[in-house]
């Protein structure tokens, strides 16, 4: 079964998100927080030996100011590889200019994946399904 870690959401979303996805047969994880999250998810890589996907639900939810959201990115950068590739960042929205300061600002978030929140679970169930477990990306 394929593992997904869920963070960064309101209790409400990160449920319906969980139900959603372990009817889709993953086996899911709920982490509070970003820091929690990498923990697991670095826990399951080496349990396992393979990445888990690792879905933030909301990615205003990890800060008010664009700062605070980057800092907290930046943790994953210790326990994601670049070529893993099993970073989702959902949204209610995107700008050019806040994803540009995520490549530039970010060290690793080349390799993540963004899309729009409504997107999370049809995108994981198309893409993220195959038998190599990477995901595609949906924004460019």
């Amino acid at each position: 079964m394929k593992n997904v870690i869920l963070t960064e959401g309101t209790r409400e979303r990160l449920k319906i998100l969980s139900l959603l996805f372990h009817v889709s047969g993953f086996t899911v994880k709920v982490a509070p927080d970003l820091n929690q999250a990498a923990q697991v998810y670095d826990q399951l890589r080496r349990i396992q030996q393979t990445a888990p996907l690792l879905v933030v639900v909301d990615y205003h939810h990890l800060g008010s100011q664009l700062h605070q959201r980057l800092e907290k990115l930046n943790i994953l950068s210790h326990v994601v590889s670049e070529q893993e590739r099993q970073v989702l960042i959902g949204a209610f929205r995107w700008s050019e200019e806040e994803v540009q300061q995520l490549y530039d600002n970010v060290a690793i978030a080349k390799s993540f994946n963004f899309c729009l929140s409504h997107q999370l679970v049809e995108l994981v169930s198309q893409h993220c399904c195959s038998s190599d477990a990477t995901c595609q990306p949906c924004l460019a």
